[in-house]
């Protein structure tokens, strides 16, 4: 859809067709908030990453986000653009597992449930409404209150 800002470029290709079973209700209202995930490009594959996917070993958060993650430089840029527009960056002060449980089932991956996608014995597999407590775990060891 082309852009009506002269402040905003609208992104070739970035049009999605509506959701299987969605209806179009009409125009977003300015002060409708919506919600938008940006995908960013993994960093350049290093001689570490590759010796650490060889191993199969488990790896700490940290040091996956290290070898795998986002460039650091795009996370940035991204940032800044984002924030540019006035939009937040973080996640709010304060927010509950519950509520985060609540956002994560309205992803578009989601069946109406929790789904993750994750690395396992055959590759990357989708994991349907993993168990509530090892959730929690996974929050609290990234600070997010029960």
């Amino acid at each position: 859809m082309p852009s009506k800002s002269p402040k905003r470029v609208a992104l070739p290709a970035s049009h999605r067709k509506p959701l299987k079973g969605s209806t179009l209700i009409g125009p977003v209202q300015p002060d409708e908030t919506i919600e938008v995930t940006l995908r960013l490009r993994r960093r350049a594959a290093s001689d570490a990453a590759k010796k650490a996917r060889a191993s199969g070993r488990a790896l700490s958060r940290d040091k996956f986000e290290e070898l795998f993650g986002a460039d650091p430089a795009d996370v940035a840029r991204h940032e800044t653009v984002v924030a540019g527009l006035g939009l937040p960056v973080q996640a709010p002060a304060g927010l509950r597992a519950d509520d985060l449980l609540q956002i994560m089932a309205r992803d578009k991956k989601a069946g109406g449930g929790l789904t993750f996608v994750l690395r396992g014995p055959s590759g990357i597999e989708l994991v349907d409404d993993p168990d509530p407590a090892a959730v929690r775990k996974a929050f609290a060891v990234v600070g997010v209150e029960a």
